[in-house]
C-alpha cells in the first residue's frame, strides 16, 4: 500500500528522469500472483472436472511459454551478454582507447557507469543541459582538469546528446571510433 506513493515520490522528489518500468512493479506481481495461486487453490476444491481440466491446460500453456521465452533469453545472455554486459560494450574501441590511451585523466562520460564497470575507474556524468553556458562551461572544466569525456553514440536519455556535447563543448575529438569519441582539451597555442 505504501509502495506506490513511495514510487511517485521518488519521481518528483529525487530523480525526475526516473522512468516507470516493469521491475518497479514486480513486487505488485509477485502478490498478484500469490493471490491467484491461493484463489485457483481454492476454487480447484469445489470446481467440477471440466473447469479444473481447462486450468490445468492454460497453466501449463503458460509455464511451457514462459520457459521457451525464458530459454531464448537466457541463450542470448550466455551468447552475447545483455544490456551492459553485451559484446558491444565489452569490447568497445571507447574504452579500449581509455586502457591504452587515457592514463590516470579523469574521465566523463555519457554512459557513466561503463568505465566503472570496465575499467575499475569512476567517471562523472556529462551535463543533463544542452545549453550553450553550461556546454561552455563543462568543456572549460575539462580542459582546466586534463580529463577525457567518453561520448558514447548510443546517447542516454538522462543527459545531453554525444553531438551537442561535440559542437558546443570547446573540447576537440581526440579519437573517433564506430561506437563512439573520445574529447579532450584542444591543443595548446603555439609559443
Amino acid at each position: 500500500s505504501s509502495y506506490a506513493p513511495a514510487l511517485i515520490a521518488a519521481r518528483f522528489f529525487a530523480d525526475g528522469p526516473f522512468t516507470f518500468d516493469a521491475r518497479l512493479m514486480s513486487p505488485l506481481l509477485m502478490i498478484a500472483s500469490l493471490a491467484f495461486a491461493v484463489s485457483a487453490a481454492t476454487w480447484w476444491r469445489s470446481a467440477g472436472r471440466w473447469p479444473r481440466t481447462g486450468l490445468a491446460v492454460l497453466l501449463l500453456a503458460w509455464g511451457a511459454a514462459s520457459l521457451v521465452a525464458t530459454r531464448s533469453r537466457v541463450h542470448e545472455s550466455l551468447t552475447y551478454g545483455l544490456d551492459f554486459s553485451s559484446d558491444a560494450w565489452r569490447g568497445s574501441p571507447v574504452l579500449e582507447w581509455v586502457r591504452a590511451d587515457g592514463g590516470r585523466r579523469p574521465m566523463y562520460s555519457n554512459w557513466p557507469s561503463l568505465p566503472y564497470l570496465y575499467l575499475d575507474r569512476p567517471a562523472r556524468g556529462v551535463p543533463a543541459s544542452g545549453d550553450a553556458a553550461t556546454l561552455r562551461a563543462f568543456g572549460a572544466g575539462v580542459a582546466a582538469g586534463d580529463g577525457v569525456v567518453l561520448v558514447f553514440r548510443v546517447d542516454n536519455p538522462a543527459f545531453v546528446t554525444g553531438d551537442s556535447l561535440v559542437a558546443g563543448s570547446g573540447l576537440r575529438v581526440l579519437a573517433s571510433f564506430p561506437g563512439g569519441r573520445v574529447l579532450g582539451r584542444a591543443a595548446e597555442p603555439a609559443r
